[in-house]
């Protein structure tokens, strides 16, 4: 009798312990699924509160298949792929582990409302999730990154694949467009450079390129600053500037279907000392030093110039 009850009180463990592993495996399985688990096609906002920006408000808004971003009483078109991080981020968030269950070390992981970034996505009115994204650090065993996030309202942070904290630790300007000239580079036929009431005409006749109609160019040179000239951008945007007088440089470039101009300011910054503006992205200035897009456009110039009269 006491065999018999000791075979079933064993039975009724290994019954228990198979069930025990059996419930946490599929809770570990919905867990790691279901703590961030989203279809990019229902979402239509995002609210950001970036570290970046002292946790200052980003909002992002979908309407048809166009995003818009805003911050304080601006609100631009989001620059085209500017959210494609935020959404790729949002949908392979994978939970490796739980690095702390304990209030007392949120600071430790930047995952409070002082030292995170603050996530919030919708659709419609819906709020899908809502989480802050904290550090990030490597990880030698696995020899990857890894990123820490808090679900809002709950004590645990976890620890998570990835570089999830840099994607949505951002900036306002991150989703703006910066594009001062995008044309191809075989589609220019024209480029003339205005400085100081001087203009100089950069054309295209068959294959050869020329200045003024007269010196021909070496096609290498030519080639190299079209190259550098035909997908560029900005770096800092002003806001608050408004032009006043002449550009010191004005510079207009020609394709079979369209023209860009861009123009040059002195902002009176040593630093940065030239404010750039083209007709390509009208509402924006951008302030600028001598490398970039002023290297590009102006310094390539005279590269240009000490080639004349040479041809390869």
């Amino acid at each position: 009798m006491n065999n018999k009850k000791l075979l079933f009180i064993l039975i009724v463990l290994g019954l228990i312990f198979l069930l025990t592993q059996l419930f946490n495996q599929k809770k570990e399985r919905s867990f790691k699924s279901e703590l961030v688990a989203l279809d990019t096609s229902d979402i239509t906002r995002i609210i950001l509160n970036p570290k970046a920006e002292s946790q200052k408000e980003i909002i992002l808004e979908k309407t048809g298949n166009q995003w818009t971003a805003e911050q304080g009483k601006l609100k631009v078109p989001a620059a085209e792929g500017s959210l494609d991080g935020i959404l790729r981020e949002l949908i392979s968030i994978k939970v490796k582990s739980i690095a702390t269950q304990s209030t007392a070390r949120w600071k430790e992981y930047e995952v409070d409302d002082s030292t995170g970034s603050r996530v919030q996505v919708f659709s419609g009115n819906k709020k899908l999730t809502d989480f802050y994204s904290g550090k990030f650090g490597f990880n030698p065993q696995a020899n990857s990154m890894i990123s820490y996030l808090r679900l809002e309202g709950e004590p645990q942070v976890f620890a998570i694949d990835g570089f999830q904290s840099m994607t949505f630790n951002t900036t306002f300007a991150g989703f703006r467009n910066k594009n001062l000239i995008n044309v191809q580079q075989n589609d220019i036929n024209r480029i003339k450079l205005n400085q100081g009431g001087k203009t100089q005409t950069l054309s295209k006749t068959g294959q050869d390129w020329t200045l003024d109609g007269a010196m021909i160019l070496d096609s290498t040179t030519v080639s190299g600053y079209l190259q550098g000239v035909q997908n560029l951008n900005g770096s800092e945007i002003i806001d608050t500037y408004s032009a006043a007088g002449s550009a010191d440089h004005e510079l207009e470039l020609t394709t079979a279907s369209q023209s860009v101009t861009v123009k040059i300011y002195n902002s009176g910054d040593s630093l940065k000392p030239f404010i750039m503006h083209s007709s390509a992205n009208p509402g924006v200035y951008f302030k600028e030093d001598s490398a970039g897009a002023y290297q590009s456009l102006i310094t390539g110039w005279k590269t240009l110039q000490s080639r004349l009269g040479q041809k390869k």
